[in-house]
């Protein structure tokens, strides 16, 4: 039975700041926690980064500390041992562009997705689940927590504090036993899903930046002529060698992550243990809440 539990990590990139949004839900089998915690502390500690944070991925050290972590992951992917899905949404899009948008309400909507599709779709149907968002979240996990820990509190209650990531049924269907807010530099697993949400926002809003880094940078000969105007600060050039090291890596192992005709990472199959996944309005009903007025 102890395979039958399993922790989520998660952690969000510019939820309130950008065009693009994203989560990172880091997802594996609860026995195997402390062995992946102590091996990326063995990273962190063999390239002298006390802490990772997408935000400070500026400099040789931190890029060499996100390839050796991307690489762990990739090892952990491939046997099976852990799920790295990463939504990100377009506040630009249809469904965002609407006046006094909710973000705070809108980021729970977005929570609720990507965990329905962890927990309900990609692990063992009927499994324990114990959620460790970071604790810089937007959202009040901890509130949630203590309503889910008291059984005397009826679904109704439940439904109407927190409808936004779980409604009256769904709490009980993904079968959620605890809900933990942990800091990121106590539980390694958080930085795991910090960069990963880093990569997948990134990977999107400098799309097109990265496509021109990237052609100026090919041993071949280029065949077009780039704009002088084109600047790349510091930040933009480690970041894009990161992105690069992962599309390498996931090419050798034949993990798809970008479709056809995708801007940024994108999974073309969902059920890939490694999905980017850019959320797109589902029909014109689909649309972001706006702040209560009253």
């Amino acid at each position: 039975m102890a395979d039958n539990k399993y922790v989520a990590y998660s952690d969000e990139s510019k939820h309130n700041d950008g065009r693009y949004r994203s989560i990172s839900v880091v997802s594996l089998i609860d026995s195997n926690t402390q062995c992946l915690q102590n091996q990326i502390l063995g990273v962190l500690d063999s390239s002298d980064v006390k802490e990772f944070k997408w935000s400070k991925l500026e400099s040789a050290k931190y890029r060499f500390a996100a390839n050796k972590i991307i690489k762990l992951a990739i090892e952990q992917i491939n046997r099976g041992l852990l799920r790295i899905d990463t939504l990100t949404w377009d506040i630009e899009d249809s469904r965002h562009k609407v006046k006094e948008r909710d973000d705070i309400v809108n980021l729970g909507i977005m929570y609720y997705k990507i965990y329905k599709n962890v927990i309900q779709q990609r692990w063992m149907k009927g499994g324990q689940w114990n959620l460790k968002p970071d604790e810089q979240s937007s959202i009040n996990w901890k509130k949630l927590g203590e309503i889910l820990n008291n059984s005397s509190l009826s679904k109704d209650h439940i439904a109407k504090e927190f409808e936004f990531i779980f409604n009256n049924r769904s709490i009980y269907d993904f079968n959620i036993k605890s809900i933990d807010q942990v800091q990121s530099d106590q539980e390694p697993i958080i930085q795991l899903a910090d960069l990963f949400a880093g990569l997948g926002n990134y990977s999107i809003s400098s799309h097109q930046k990265y496509i021109v880094w990237k052609e100026i940078n090919s041993p071949q000969e280029n065949l077009f002529s780039f704009s002088n105007d084109i600047q790349f600060s510091r930040s933009d050039k480690e970041r894009f060698l990161v992105i690069s090291e992962l599309e390498n890596l996931c090419s050798i192992c034949e993990i798809e992550i970008r479709s056809k005709h995708s801007i940024g990472f994108h999974t073309p199959n969902p059920k890939s243990p490694l999905n980017f996944w850019l959320y797109n309005p589902q029909a014109g009903y689909d649309k972001a809440p706006v702040k209560n007025r009253f």
